[in-house]
């Protein structure tokens, strides 16, 4: 619900930890207390973050194990689905350092991004995460904050047929360099 969504946002990104601890005992402190149902979003939201990188990147068992921490914070005894352990031995891309290191960010604009879809009507948000153009103007219409990654990835997640796995942004400038744009606008599109 959106009101969990609000909940999660309020203890994690309306209260940065500055203490110089692992990203773990951070989130666990920004949990602590939270309902059950807030665990299970923030595992939800982990196990996003875990589906951008390759399994030499971080590696599936290391997957499991931090959606599986979270749960166990919360007590909440549900199992991580199928599909998602099998999806945590592929994933998307190597995102890089600051992907991992500015996990809190990547988590942010991603809970961001959700807040910004479950707001609008049902009618424009099913247009929306069908609609490749207004898919992307809403998602560079939030702030990345260190997120870029995260930004990019998403449009992929959502719309893989329409938006390609790249996540770097030198990346796909480098590729228009190299082949030629094949839009003439101008636009990165």
């Amino acid at each position: 619900s959106l009101t969990n969504h609000w909940a999660l946002y309020r203890r994690t990104y309306g209260n940065p930890q500055t203490t110089k601890v692992d990203f773990e005992v951070k989130f666990q402190r920004q949990l602590d207390g939270a309902a059950p149902a807030i665990y299970q979003l923030a595992a939800e939201e982990m196990a996003v973050f875990c589906l951008v990188s390759f399994e030499g990147a971080i590696g599936s068992k290391r997957k499991h194990e931090m959606v599986s921490e979270i749960l166990a914070w919360g007590g909440v005894g549900e199992p991580i689905p199928e599909e998602i352990e099998a999806s945590f031995k592929t994933g998307l891309v190597h995102p890089g350092t600051a992907y991992n290191t500015r996990k809190p960010f990547q988590l942010w604009f991603l809970l961001d991004f959700v807040r910004t879809i479950k707001k609008l009507p049902i009618e424009e948000r099913e247009k929306t995460l069908r609609d490749p153009v207004r898919l992307r103007e809403l998602m560079f219409s939030l702030e990345p904050n260190s997120a870029q990654t995260m930004q990019e990835a998403l449009l992929h997640l959502v719309l893989p047929d329409h938006f390609e796995a790249i996540t770097s942004r030198d990346d796909k400038k480098a590729l228009i360099e190299a082949l030629g744009s094949p839009v003439s606008d101008g636009s990165l599109d």
